[in-house]
């Protein structure tokens, strides 16, 4: 019998950000930022599998997406944010790498849209509309370390 070889990632990173009143809508927040070249060995890109979304807002809110490369936010893509989005027991949390707002980025093993981004590379959003004063939008970002 043929022996397979077996790669396994080096790890799982994860970051949180929170978007309130006083941001506006000028300010871009980073959501996942891809270490830096050398910063982890052997690879230093990353997968962001996923990104959870909510918000206590009673209005719908649009985020607008970015990647920041060498310090130039590239905006790609713009969001809708539902009002109390995984906060208020009837609306879903909203899974920022959905696939009818991205549908050009790359599935994963499973079919799941998911963002490959370059070492030192850094994932920002920023609403078009500032949030309700007293409200805050969460995300959370899981990424794997390839």
């Amino acid at each position: 019998m043929k022996q397979t070889e077996l790669f396994l990632p080096t790890g799982y990173g994860n970051n949180g950000v929170q978007i309130v009143n006083a941001d506006g809508n000028a300010t871009w927040k980073t959501v996942y930022t891809s270490p830096a070249t050398g910063a982890t060995p052997p690879g230093n890109d990353v997968t962001v599998k996923g990104v959870s979304v909510t918000s206590d807002d009673a209005t719908a809110r649009n985020l607008l997406c970015g990647l920041d490369i060498g310090g130039t936010v590239y905006p790609f893509a713009c969001v809708n944010i539902p009002a109390g989005a995984g906060t208020n027991g009837t609306t879903r949390a909203v899974d920022l790498l959905n696939s009818l707002d991205m549908p050009f980025l790359p599935l994963d093993r499973t079919c799941k849209r998911v963002g490959i981004m370059e070492a030192g590379t850094i994932l920002k959003v920023k609403p078009l509309i500032a949030v309700t004063a007293g409200a805050t939008i969460t995300l959370v970002a899981w990424a794997e370390k390839l």
